[in-house]
């Protein structure tokens, strides 16, 4: 990081404003204090220093870290927040969207996991007999296509 004054300044402004609602006992702060956000300002630090301190390369785990942070607090927050591993493929997918030179087939891929797993079993689409067989073998699909991507995608 070349420009890191921004940075160590976007986290101390945000470390200090948490400590100080922490300390000032208030009411309505009391539902924002608790450790997710610290994540959530750590992300919004590299967030700032790769946008205003045009650090492209801060952008990645800025979004990360935010999108960590923000679910942690949104599955102690509401409670029918989902809780399963597709979040984390779908915050890692949205991060490299954020990337310089960003990698959209890596991240549509994670994306499409992501919103498959999450929505899997509450579609009734897949309750016919044609996905029957397609939810019991669609991994060969992901194997198909990674062993394309390896061997034979020409650049």
């Amino acid at each position: 990081m070349k420009n890191q004054r921004l940075f160590i300044g976007t986290l101390l402004i945000g470390i200090g404003g948490f400590f100080l609602l922490d300390s000032l006992n208030l009411p309505f702060a009391q539902a924002f204090l608790h450790w997710p956000i610290i994540l959530i300002i750590i992300g919004i630090a590299f967030l700032v220093n790769g946008t205003i301190g045009k650090e492209q390369h801060a952008l990645f785990p800025g979004v990360l870290l935010f999108g960590l942070g923000f679910h942690f607090f949104a599955k102690l927050s509401i409670p029918s927040w989902p809780d399963s591993w597709g979040m984390y493929t779908l915050i890692i997918g949205i991060a490299f969207l954020f990337q310089k030179n960003a990698k959209f087939t890596t991240a549509f891929l994670l994306i499409g996991i992501s919103i498959i797993e999450l929505f899997y079993s509450d579609l009734e689409i897949w309750k016919s007999v044609l996905v029957t067989y397609l939810s019991k073998y669609w991994p060969l699909i992901l194997i198909g296509f990674g062993i394309y991507f390896m061997f034979f995608k020409k650049k």
